[in-house]
């Protein structure tokens, strides 16, 4: 049997993690492959912890002036949803910093080939073709993020205090305190607002490494349709392909290398979920939440100042849009892994022996249920049936807003 020989290391997906890379990098987040990788994530460390230091002290802020004060509704409202936003963002630095060199064993683990049979040449170099490019939604992510996000954070340094918190005095007593304040209020939010992009752009990347995965585990099995890839004799009717040696040999390398790769898919998703999942909800729940608040202001029940207005406009249409991203790279996983079945089947399983149909029978029901990123505990999978929800729960909201408000 002739092997395809290639280096014992991970094919390149640098360009697949390109947009994470950039902005959990300045974060100290991001897993960094080399000895320079390693020194860069050392030296931007300090960032991460005191982003997050400052983000915890400014939620403690926002929950004592929620406690302490007397706050209208629209400021409360306003005031909750930061202080959930600033908890999510906790929430993210500890699980990407927990995880992130596991998550670089597992793509090293997933993304290694060091041989493979070589009558499915074709599709290896076709996938290690499709895992050096760039996808096309990072481009229209990069142009969401310029257009609607980084404004909000360049107007907020034209405020007093971009984030509403409880000062223990007045500004004007300790003026260049409150001008510190102000100043790391601003870093820290364009830190904060990077963290968030990077959390966007990271699951898009898991999802689009998983598609591809599993689009290439779709081409093998479909290779295996074809006896003369694996037969080059004339005789080429079932049975005299049943009781051919070669002719099975061959295919059964095939099937170990499909059984491997589909392992390989089902562990890198059961990594996501088991440890980005809540992260996802408590995210979801957060544009949930903004959207809401945003109902609540078109429908003129409350008038909040420009910069909250502005600010809740652009980040809120932001996310909404990157969060449809996430749903549509999710439905595209769901898609593909549902076609595993339906490869199974279209094999020439009719020409192998009985272990190779087996085998065959083995992967097909391991196929019975597609393969779904999921949304916290609740076994909800991450498509755009879930956009489409919560964008019913805004609309419903919405709608009842203006009708208390023609009541009233």
């Amino acid at each position: 049997m002739n092997w395809l020989r290639l280096k014992s290391r991970p094919l390149n997906i640098t360009k697949v993690f390109l947009a994470p890379s950039v902005f959990l990098t300045p974060l100290g987040l991001w897993i960094c492959f080399g000895k320079a990788g390693r020194l860069c994530s050392k030296c931007f460390n300090p960032f991460k912890w005191a982003t997050g230091g400052f983000v915890s002290l400014q939620a403690t802020f926002i929950l004592a002036k929620l406690t302490l004060g007397q706050n209208a509704l629209p400021d409360l409202a306003y005031m909750v949803f930061v202080a959930i936003r600033q908890i999510s963002i906790m929430q993210k630095i500890y699980k990407f910093n927990t995880t992130k060199i596991k998550l670089q064993q597992l793509i090293k683990e997933c993304f290694t080939i060091g041989s493979a049979p070589n009558t499915i040449k074709p599709e290896i170099l076709q996938f290690n073709e499709a895992c050096q490019m760039v996808p096309k939604t990072f481009i229209i992510m990069l142009s969401i993020i310029l257009l609607d996000v980084f404004p909000a954070w360049l107007y907020s340094a034209t405020t007093p205090l971009p984030i509403p918190v409880w000062l223990p005095t007045r500004p004007e007593e300790f003026p260049f305190a409150f001008l510190c304040l102000k100043c790391a209020s601003s870093f820290f939010l364009f830190m904060s607002l990077m963290l968030v992009l990077g959390f966007f752009s990271l699951y898009v990347s898991l999802a689009t490494a998983c598609r591809l995965m599993t689009k290439h585990l779709n081409d093998v099995l479909a290779a295996l349709s074809k006896p003369e890839r694996f037969e080059t004799g004339k005789n080429r009717d079932a049975e005299a392909l049943t009781s051919n040696a070669e002719y099975n040999k061959s295919v059964r390398d095939v099937l170990f290398y499909a059984h491997k790769l589909h392992l390989n898919i089902i562990m890198f998703m059961d990594f996501v979920n088991a440890n980005f999942s809540h992260v996802l909800l408590l995210e979801m729940w957060v544009i949930l939440l903004g959207q809401c608040i945003m109902a609540f202001n078109i429908a003129k029940l409350a008038v909040l100042d420009t910069f909250r207005v502005v600010s809740l406009v652009q980040i809120i249409t932001a996310s909404t849009l990157l969060f449809s991203f996430i749903c549509y790279e999710g439905s595209q996983v769901i898609k593909e892994s549902q076609k595993i079945k339906s490869s199974s089947f279209g094999t020439a399983w009719w020409s192998f022996d009985q272990d190779n149909y087996l085998f065959i029978k083995m992967i097909c029901l391991r196929a019975e249920e597609p393969l779904a990123f999921k949304i916290g505990s609740f076994n909800f999978p991450l498509s755009l049936e879930t956009m489409k929800v919560i964008l019913e729960i805004s609309f419903t909201y919405f709608m009842f807003l203006c009708q208390y408000k023609q009541r009233n």
